[in-house]
């Protein structure tokens, strides 16, 4: 009998077919956001060593200092490219540190007034809530900084987190089952036992 194998895409009912699936990387994701027709050869090449430069989390933790060595492009030119890379999805991604990726994320949602400037000039204070500081300073309530605190316990600190550099582990059963006209067959994975 010719059985033809088929693909069951992403149907919950094959959880089992999916369970090794890997998914896109984040630099598959990254790239899959961008037209790389509209960019030159150049802009490509820092684009990449950016994208590479991101950690777990979609941070950049390499300096532009750093970056320039390698690829040997200007700060301005980097720095460029470092905010088309910026303005991808998942919003966040390729910040240099927790006030950016807060920043980036602020920047596309509606939100409570004054978020972005409490978060841009008054990150530490606002961290560890001093946020008499804060009111005094911007003419705002309390209870307008503490909207604004809620607010920002709904944002990602881990834009990236979602992506995994690890393949997924398959998993070997101890026996199988085998239908051979109207007998269960039942052995063990490992025939050797």
């Amino acid at each position: 009998r010719n059985k033809k194998k088929h693909s069951l895409g992403n149907d919950p009912k094959y959880w089992i077919e999916q369970i090794g699936e890997e998914k896109d990387s984040l630099e598959e994701y990254l790239f899959s956001q961008i037209n790389l027709q509209t960019i030159n050869a150049a802009d490509k090449k820092i684009l990449q060593l950016l994208i590479r430069n991101l950690d777990e989390n979609g941070y950049l933790r390499t300096s532009l200092l750093e970056l320039e060595q390698q690829c040997k492009e200007s700060k301005e030119r980097i720095e460029a490219v470092l905010h088309m890379l910026q303005q991808l999805e998942p919003a966040g991604v390729a910040a240099r540190d927790l006030q950016e990726s807060l920043l980036l994320q602020i920047e596309r949602i509606d939100c409570p007034k004054y978020t972005y400037e409490v978060i841009r000039d008054f990150f530490m204070p606002f961290a560890e809530k001093k946020w008499k500081v804060i009111s005094k300073k911007l003419g705002i309530s309390l209870t307008e900084i503490q909207n604004i605190s809620d607010f920002i316990q709904s944002l990602h600190p881990r834009p990236c987190a979602r992506f995994s550099s690890e393949k997924p582990s398959f998993i070997v059963p101890d026996v199988m089952v085998d239908i051979l006209e109207d007998q269960l067959i039942v052995r063990l994975a490992d025939d050797s036992l």
